[in-house]
């Protein structure tokens, strides 16, 4: 696996979307889970729990 330098806590983590040790966004397009594809919510955490159902081209690039 790919590993990438946190920067927020300069940590070497697994490729992802957040860190595994300090749970920082790493990334500003997630592979969302909940979208089923990329997704730019524009916020630091991941706040998929509570959007309710997406259609299939909302946020989107």
């Amino acid at each position: 696996m790919n590993k990438v330098i946190c920067p927020h806590c300069k940590a070497a983590v697994p490729q992802g979307n957040f860190c595994s040790l300090c749970k920082a966004k790493l990334v500003t397009v997630c592979d969302c889970w909940k979208t089923g594809g990329k997704f730019n919510c524009g916020l630091p955490n991941c706040t998929t729990d509570s959007l309710p159902f997406l259609s299939d081209n909302y946020g989107r690039p």
